[in-house]
C-alpha cells in the first residue's frame, strides 16, 4: 500500500466550553488520489482543514505530513509541501494573475528565471495565459477562483487542501475547476482532499468521497461503492434516492416534509 503524504490518527477537536465536533478521526490521504469531504453544515469539515493545516491545535490525535508530526515542520517548510484554497481567498488589490502567482514561490528561494518557468507553466495548466496581465479584481468570479487553484500549484506542493472551491459558482464553472482539481492530482501525484456540498458533482470527479457526521467518518470509499440511499439519508437526515443515469447514477435528496403538504385541487376557485 502507498504510504499517505497526510494523514490523521484518532483526530479530536472541540471549541472551547463545547462539546467534541469530532473525536477518534482516522483520515489518510494518500498520491495521486482526489478526495471529497462531505457531510452536513456544521458537523466540523472546515475545522479539519484547519487542523490538518496546523492553524487549529487538535485536542487529541497525531496529524502527520510525509510521515514526520505536522507540528515539526517549519512554515516555510510546509508550505513547500502543504497548499491551501480557503473559501474566501484574500489577494492584495491591484496584483495582477502573474504577480499573484510568482508570490505562491516565495518558499522555494529560487531565482526569477526559475519562478517565471514555473508560473509560465501553471498558467498554461489552467488556461490563464491569455489572463496573465489582467488585475485579479477585472476577472469574473470563475476565473479568479481559477487563479486562486493556480497559486495553489504554483507551490508544488505534496498535498492541496481545498475548502468548497466551487461555492458560487456557476454549473459549467464548477464542472471546469473539478476538473482542473482531479487532472492536477492524478498529473502531479497530488494528495487532494477538498470540502464539498455537492454530492453528484464529488461523485462524478473525485476518486474517493469522505463523509463526515455526528463526529465520526460515518462513510469512505469510492463513489460507485458508497453512495447509497439509506446511508445518505442517514448521514444528511432527509430522504434520498438513486436515479440511474448513463454516466452514472445520481443521488436526489428530498424533503418529506413537502411531501406531506396537500396540494391544491385545480378544479377549486381561490
Amino acid at each position: 500500500m502507498t504510504a499517505p503524504l497526510l494523514s490523521a490518527s484518532q483526530l479530536a477537536y472541540a471549541y472551547p466550553g463545547a462539546q467534541p465536533l469530532f473525536s477518534r478521526l482516522d483520515l489518510a490521504l494518500a498520491p495521486g488520489q482526489f478526495t471529497c469531504l462531505l457531510g452536513p453544515n456544521g458537523c466540523g469539515k472546515t475545522t479539519l482543514l484547519r487542523c490538518l493545516l496546523g492553524r487549529l491545535r487538535p485536542s487529541a490525535g497525531d496529524i502527520r505530513l510525509l510521515d514526520k508530526p505536522l507540528a515539526k515542520w517549519s512554515p516555510r517548510a510546509r508550505a513547500r509541501r502543504l497548499a491551501y484554497l480557503p473559501q474566501r481567498p484574500e489577494v492584495a488589490f491591484g496584483f495582477s494573475v502573474r504577480e499573484i502567482l510568482r508570490l505562491a514561490r516565495f518558499p522555494h528561494r529560487e531565482s526569477a528565471a526559475a519562478t517565471e518557468h514555473r508560473v509560465n507553466a501553471v498558467l498554461e495548466q489552467v488556461g490563464l495565459a491569455p489572463l496573465a496581465d489582467r488585475p485579479l479584481q477585472s476577472l469574473s468570479g470563475g476565473e479568479a477562483q481559477r487563479v486562486m487553484l493556480a497559486r495553489a500549484l504554483t507551490q508544488d506542493p505534496r498535498v492541496l487542501l481545498l475548502d468548497e472551491p466551487a461555492n458560487q459558482l456557476d454549473p459549467r464553472t464548477r464542472l471546469r475547476l473539478y476538473g482542473l482539481i482531479r487532472q492536477a492530482a492524478h498529473r502531479d501525484n497530488l494528495a487532494v482532499l477538498c470540502i464539498s456540498h455537492d454530492v453528484n458533482l464529488a461523485a462524478q470527479y473525485a476518486d474517493r468521497l469522505t463523509f463526515l457526521a455526528d463526529g465520526r467518518i460515518q462513510a469512505d470509499g469510492p463513489p460507485g461503492e458508497i453512495l447509497d440511499p439509506h446511508l445518505l439519508g442517514r448521514i444528511y437526515r432527509t430522504a434520498a434516492e438513486r436515479i440511474p443515469h448513463p454516466g452514472g447514477d445520481l443521488i436526489r435528496f428530498t424533503d418529506p416534509a413537502a411531501e406531506t403538504t396537500p396540494a391544491a385541487n385545480p378544479d377549486e376557485s381561490p
